[in-house]
């Protein structure tokens, strides 16, 4: 019943909704910030439980930003009052300005010259041993935790002390939902990086010798990144964008690794992705091992498994991996005039079950305009992209596409360098001059790929053969190929420069953020995953 209310949803805002935006194309970030508390006497850094507090207050203050809680209560996520202007220099030149006093602001609401809000995308002894350090707000509050918080009773975690979740229903119920359904907890395991010093003896907490275990959704979904939401004229144009990012998205992810290291162990990835796949995999055994025809190959959380536009850059062929759907949510999405790619696309999202939901949203009948179930569905799905139509039949919101891939990065410069590049490549994407699409099951290649241990200089990525005279080709590129040149292709930054002529300081600046992003690429500047290592 509800799968079928999703597809019967979004026939509405299809139908409603698909009107040309003629308004100027914006965007906006989403970082998440880490609140880390520094004991310079017994020299440890350990998370900060406070973030709930510090939002009651930091969210009736007005300024240019605005705050909401994430999964851990060390965790918040900043973003802007207010869009960006996607194609403006200014405005995207001025996004290390505005991060940099978003910083600033939560600084102010720490309270605490021993707490500070970082950007890394975790802390490399998360998970091992007192990890946290507990505020005294959230000590002095008898009501914040139940009676029983001590042994674990959403997470049952060898590792995390479910103390350390926002004390949110929100997020301890996702906890209890997805370990209740999948019949266990889940079952996180990296490989380790081994050198003759490496030693991991087989036990409970590590029951195999080659990989660090952990066992608790705060291994991934405790992590921080970067994302960035961009909104788009019309449905057709979000489709194509959204398929041609996806391409991008594991170029994207390698260049930002940022986590080398879990419970204190170093491993032989650099980026959080497969980690957050693995923690929040609800999939039970049943869906694993099926056939075909009831299998779920992945987790909610991966990459996409299919393309959706109709743009002629996308061909029917590059859509080479199963994609299991809802075969009557697909059959009624069709019969009501939605395209193939999309019906396909919706029916895919429908195999999921909604995980979460509040009671008010089941309760009574649905009204004529009401979205709820399909918001509910398509948030809790986490790809590498997200195709987000307008929130609800009465929103001015367009249909806008996110990009999720990278790991939060170090500092302001270097977030801003990834949002600013996502935006420039954006704009690369919508002249339509360079079909950058390659076939589905080389994208998702290249996103196992991106993960791996110093992948910028060990691993080559998928990428269209623009040396080729035949267009159909395509070739395994390392990132400085691919963005730095090759034979006759030029490379994307170069591609992206010749937009960026202007001697203003904020298009020097944009050149600035390019030409850190070609030595990234390169190998010259290291990743902050490499720089952990060194």
């Amino acid at each position: 019943y509800i799968k079928n209310l999703v597809g019967e949803e979004f026939v509405k805002l299809n139908y409603e909704k698909n009107g040309v935006n003629d308004g100027h194309a914006m965007c906006g970030d989403e970082v998440e910030y880490t609140l880390v508390h520094f004991d310079d006497e017994n020299e440890k850094a350990t998370v900060y439980l406070n973030a709930v507090n510090m939002l009651t207050r930091m969210t009736e203050i007005q300024n240019e930003f605005a705050w909401r809680p994430e999964w851990g209560d060390w965790m918040i996520e900043g973003v802007p009052n207010e869009p960006y202007f996607a194609e403006f220099p200014r405005s995207l030149a001025n996004i290390e300005t505005l991060l940099a006093e978003r910083r600033e602001f939560i600084s102010q609401q720490v309270g605490s010259d021993k707490v500070f809000p970082l950007t890394v995308t975790n802390l490399p002894r998360f998970g091992a041993g007192k990890f946290w350090t507990n505020s005294e707000e959230n000590l002095q509050n008898p009501n914040l935790y139940p009676d029983d918080i001590d042994i674990n009773p959403y997470s049952k975690s060898l590792f995390l002390n479910d103390r350390i979740i926002t004390p949110h229903s929100r997020f301890r119920t996702l906890v209890r939902n997805i370990r209740e359904r999948r019949g266990k907890k889940v079952d996180i395991r990296v490989p380790v990086f081994k050198d003759e010093f490496t030693k991991l003896p087989v036990s409970e907490e590590n029951p195999d010798p080659n990989s660090i275990y952990m066992d608790g959704m705060g291994f991934g979904m405790g992590n921080s990144c970067l994302q960035m939401t961009f909104s788009t004229k019309s449905m057709e144009e979000a489709t194509f964008l959204y398929d041609n990012f996806s391409v991008f998205t594991s170029y994207l992810l390698a260049l930002s690794g940022s986590l080398p290291v879990y419970r204190g162990i170093l491993a032989d990835i650099d980026a959080r992705w497969d980690v957050i796949a693995m923690s929040v995999d609800d999939r039970t055994e049943e869906e694993i091992n099926a056939g075909e025809d009831k299998r779920v190959n992945n987790s909610r959380y991966g990459t996409i498994d299919c393309y959706i536009s109709d743009h002629c850059f996308s061909k029917k062929e590059y859509n080479d991996v199963e994609c299991r759907i809802h075969n009557e949510v697909y059959e009624s999405l069709r019969k009501k005039g939605i395209s193939e790619k999309l019906s396909r696309h919706i029916a895919h999202l429908c195999i999921r079950t909604q995980i979460i939901g509040y009671a008010h949203e089941f309760e009574g009948e649905r009204g004529a305009r009401d979205t709820v179930d399909f918001e509910t569905l398509n948030s809790s799905v986490w790809n590498n992209v997200r195709f987000k139509p307008p929130p609800s039949m009465d929103s001015e919101i367009p249909w806008r596409v996110e990009f999720r891939t990278p790991d939060a990065q170090f500092t302001d410069f270097e977030n801003a360098a990834i949002f600013v590049l996502i935006a420039l490549i954006r704009k690369l994407i919508l002249k339509e001059k360079n079909n950058f699409l390659i076939p589905v099951s080389k994208m998702r290649a290249n996103m196992d790929r991106a993960v791996n241990r110093d992948a910028i200089k060990q691993e080559k990525f998928w990428f269209r053969d623009f040396n080729s005279e035949e267009s159909e080709q395509f070739a395994e590129m390392t990132l400085d190929e691919i963005f730095n040149g090759s034979g006759k292709w030029s490379g994307l930054c170069d591609l992206i420069k010749e937009d960026l002529t202007g001697q203003d300081p904020a298009t020097q600046k944009l050149r600035e953020y390019v030409d850190f992003i070609a030595k990234r690429a390169s190998g010259e500047i290291p990743t902050n995953a490499t720089w952990m290592r060194d």
